[in-house]
């Protein structure tokens, strides 16, 4: 019986952890998730035996997965205060700026001047011309910056000096190019938030962006509009929903 006991241990002991997560990286993942669709609430205090038994996983694992989200600056953590989520994730549209009416994201023109035409530039728009145009924008939301948004496109466009309304960018488009829009190419990459965006921002430490390109076409596959937009990584993220289903004839 002795000899039995260390394999009957092993065997109730992996049943036990069977329905358990015990990896950081996936509580994280799961509480993350759940502050971005505000089934945890900005400012809502997270008790650590509570996250236990509502994510099936161990003390540790709910500790370290705090951590990280601290880390990221989205959870406060003090010895008398707790845990509490310290701030929304704005949840923006892969292809587009933001769809909903009223939205509380905000749109400030901060500049728009002509300057010299680069070969990386000329390539990306399909023209020869010696100058173009950059125009630089923050973005808000509820006021506090999340973002910055430099476009670059050819002179003699009359941009628009803001929006009352964050509009989608269809009618953006047609808004300040004069033709429908027909395709919008996106690249998305993670890098260190420089020195002048951190200004801009009100960081006072570094934090990840998101950087997202665009560049927008006309029906005619015409390039009018190539953007670089940074995002805080600790505040947005992208979301997008597509219907693969076909149905027969």
């Amino acid at each position: 019986m002795d000899r039995e006991t260390p394999d009957i241990f092993r065997q109730r002991s992996a049943k036990a952890w069977a329905s358990h997560q015990t990896s950081p990286r996936r509580v994280h993942d799961l509480l993350r998730a759940a502050i971005r669709s505000g089934e945890i609430a900005s400012g809502a205090h997270l008790v650590e035996w509570e996250l236990v038994k509502e994510y099936a996983t161990s003390r540790n694992a709910v500790r370290e997965a705090l951590q990280l989200l601290a880390a990221e600056g989205l959870v406060t953590r003090g010895t008398r205060e707790g845990t509490r989520v310290a701030g929304e994730i704005v949840r923006l549209p892969l292809d587009d700026l933001i769809r909903e009416k009223g939205s509380p994201v905000r749109i400030k023109r901060l500049n728009d001047r002509e300057i010299p035409s680069t070969g990386p530039l000329r390539k990306r728009l399909q023209t020869h011309a010696d100058t173009l145009r950059v125009i630089e924008h923050l973005l808000t939301y509820n006021d506090e910056p999340i973002g910055v948004w430099l476009g670059y496109y050819r002179a003699g466009v009359q941009q628009p000096l803001g929006w009352d309304e964050c509009p989608d960018i269809a009618t953006a488009f047609e808004h300040i190019y004069g033709a429908p829009l027909g395709r919008v190419d996106t690249t998305i990459e993670a890098l260190p938030c420089e020195p002048r965006t951190m200004r801009m921002l009100g960081l006072q430490t570094p934090v990840t962006m998101l950087v997202k390109e665009h560049i927008l076409y006309d029906v005619h596959g015409i390039p009018h509009d190539v953007s670089y937009c940074h995002y805080r990584a600790d505040r947005v993220s992208f979301n997008i929903s597509s219907n693969r289903l076909r149905l027969s004839a």
